[in-house]
Parts: structure tokens; sequence; C-alpha cells
């Protein structure tokens, strides 16, 4: 996935504890028609907001990257060092997230998945530090289902991707190997053909 990188001084190098969260935060400037990506954008690159999250998703899909993975962002309290922090374009709590939005964040968590293993994905609002300070985000309009949904769907895309990798990489290796009729044989038993 295609990442604009963005600065921020919001984070620590590093991190004291494994990765075992996914956390879901939204944007909400609280101006309608107001350009929230940039708004965040400038939020976490401005030293006194004292916050950050490893990516931001776009409702038009753009994903900024803050924040490296194995560094720790600074976006929910004490839960910081074993979470990584995804931040939705969200002008308003009634504005809904867009579906490119639940795609981008759905390949996003598969891509961590990948790196660092099962990870639980949970709203800021209802993380402890969340509860506590009254955080409403992702909130109600975040179909945490649909969510579920798009993730099962990229999950299987990913794992289809690699096994045509996989297989090309096979094939590229018997022909290496001079075996070209070898892959003839196993593309037609797979009903693969030339065109």
């Amino acid at each position: 996935m295609n990442e604009i990188r963005f600065p921020t001084p919001n984070y620590t190098r590093g991190r004291t504890d494994s990765i075992r969260w996914i956390v879901i935060h939204s944007s909400r400037s609280g101006i309608l028609g107001n350009d929230d990506w940039y708004s965040t954008v400038n939020w976490f690159a401005n030293p006194a907001s004292q916050v950050s999250a490893h990516v931001l998703i776009a409702r038009d899909g753009r994903v900024g990257r803050f924040v490296d993975d194995e560094d720790t962002a600074w976006h929910a309290g004490e839960h910081n060092p074993y979470t990584l922090g995804v931040e939705l374009e969200q002008p308003t709590i009634d504005t809904p997230f867009t579906e490119v939005q639940y795609v981008r964040l759905a390949t996003k968590v598969c891509e961590w998945r990948e790196k660092f293993g099962p990870l639980s994905c949970i709203g800021h609002e209802a993380t402890p530090q969340g509860i506590r300070s009254g955080k409403t985000d992702p909130g109600p309009l975040f179909d945490f289902d649909h969510f579920t949904e798009a993730v099962n769907m990229a999950q299987a895309d990913l794992e289809k991707q690699v096994a045509i990798l996989n297989l090309v990489n096979r094939w590229t290796a018997l022909i290496k190997l001079g075996q070209a009729q070898q892959v003839v044989n196993e593309a037609k038993a797979l009903g693969v053909t030339a065109k």
C-alpha cells in the first residue's frame, strides 16, 4: 500500500512491549466541510499536540504514515507501548466512513497481522484509557461487522497473492532448470492457458 510520509515529533523511538492491539481512532475536527486530512497532518506535526498515530486514512483512500511500526506513536495513553494506532479521517461524529476507508484499514490490518502475528482491533472508545477519558471514536457510525468482512476479504486476497507469487517463483525456477514442460503440465492442471 502506498503511504505518504509525514513528519511528527510526537512519538517514542522503539517499543517497550510487543504489539497486541490495533487502536482505531477518528479525527473529528468538528468542522463540517473542513479538510480533516490536512488538519490532522498539521495537528500531528505540532509538538504542542503531543499526539500522533502510525497511519492516517483519508476519506478518499490516501494513507499517511507518521510513525514507523517499530516505534511508539502517542495515541492511546498507557496502551501506546503495545499498540498500533490508525486514525480515520472523519470531520464530525455524524460523517459516515467511506468504503475505501474500510478497504484501506482492512488491508493495513492484514499487513500488520502478517508482520506481527495475531492482533486485536479495538476502538479508542473501548480502551480503558479511552473509557476514562470519555473518548467516542471511532463512534457509532463505524461498522465493526462490515470492517470484519473487509478484513476477511483482504486476508483472502493477500493469501491468493502469496500463492500466485509462490507459483510464479516455482515456475521460474523450473524454467531455469530446463523443465518448461513441467510448468506447462502444472498450468494445464490448474486450468491456466496461454493466449
